[in-house]
């Protein structure tokens, strides 16, 4: 059974000034793994830490929201998905703030532990993120027409999950992920660090994609996406494998893809030295890739970008 809880973007964490306690999170089943609760960022001081130059917009989706450029500037999309730490936590929104800053408009979208939202993470419509990206895609916030997807953790298995349903079809024009799974997990219930069970007692699946439901260990098939492709893993990530992101990597090759990948060395699931080259990466990549091109512009133009770590334990 495929079932994982973990947390997400630590050093965004401390920045804002939350703690980690040592109790709460046990990385999976597995009782013996140090654990830890995460605490809610204060999402209005890290807001004022940035002096008015980002701000907070509404949005129609619960939970969530929306980082622009102040003075009303356009700028590449991105939504940002959360990991199983849920919405509510707020660490998807400090990057979602930091990346505005850089001139990005960004979506923290909560799908699953947020208000209005499930309270736990088990059959999440992954259509209702297509429809949230197509949102950001069309409104004033975006130049040209292109939206990137990025996730962490569960949040990486969602984001590359879509990319791979949707193919050329959707509103995604470039995907990212952080600590990604190769294949489809199960659900998760954040308050038993387990499985939802259904009626049966079997695992309910986490993810489910107009009507249909991606099988639950079943490989998620990124090779179906034709649009830039970013991966991102520490070596050492004691929740997820680097293995994990290494066959996505080789899978794509053999596609004929050219993914970006960068592998942090000595790093866990939770980038603590390396997050600050992590974003820069991340920034970069997305900044390349979303460039505006005129709404009729085939997405084959952005399509090729060099494989940045063709080695593991090295990164850019």
């Amino acid at each position: 059974m495929l079932s994982y809880a973990f947390p997400l973007f630590l050093s965004l964490c401390l920045l804002a000034g939350c703690q980690p306690s040592p109790a709460g999170f046990d990385g999976g089943r597995d009782s013996s793994t140090p654990t830890a609760t995460w605490e809610k960022v204060d999402l209005d001081a890290a807001l004022r830490q940035y002096g008015g130059q980002v701000l907070s917009e509404p949005t129609p989706f619960p939970g969530s929201a929306l980082y622009v450029q102040s003075g009303g500037r356009s700028g590449p999309g991105l939504v940002l998905l959360h990991g199983s730490e849920g919405g509510d936590a707020g660490y998807s929104n400090l990057m979602a703030m930091e990346l505005a800053s850089r001139g990005f408009s960004v979506l923290a979208f909560a799908y699953y532990h947020g208000p209005g939202t499930p309270n736990v993470l088990a059959n999440i419509p992954l259509e209702h993120t297509e429809e949230a990206a197509r949102w950001l895609r069309d409104s004033s916030w975006v130049d040209g027409n292109n939206v990137g997807l990025f996730g962490v953790s569960r949040g990486a298995e969602q984001a590359i999950l879509l990319a791979s349903l949707l193919g050329d079809s959707g509103p995604i024009s470039a995907v990212g992920a952080h600590a990604p799974f190769h294949a489809v997990v199960e659900s998760f219930d954040p308050e038993t660090y387990d499985f939802v069970p259904g009626p049966d007692g079997r695992p309910l699946p986490a993810w489910t994609y107009r009507g249909t439901v991606p099988t639950p260990g079943s490989p998620i098939a990124l090779e179906n996406f034709n649009g830039p492709v970013f991966l991102s893993h520490g070596t050492r990530d004691e929740v997820w494998s680097v293995e994990e992101t290494r066959e996505l990597q080789r899978r794509l090759l053999d596609a004929g893809k050219d993914p970006e990948v960068h592998y942090w060395p000595g790093e866990g699931h939770v980038l603590n030295s390396a997050y600050s080259a992590y974003l820069n990466a991340v920034s970069q990549f997305f900044s390349r890739a979303l460039s505006p091109l005129p709404r009729s512009a085939p997405r084959a133009a952005m399509t090729r970008f060099p494989n940045a770590l063709a080695l593991p334990e090295t990164h850019s």
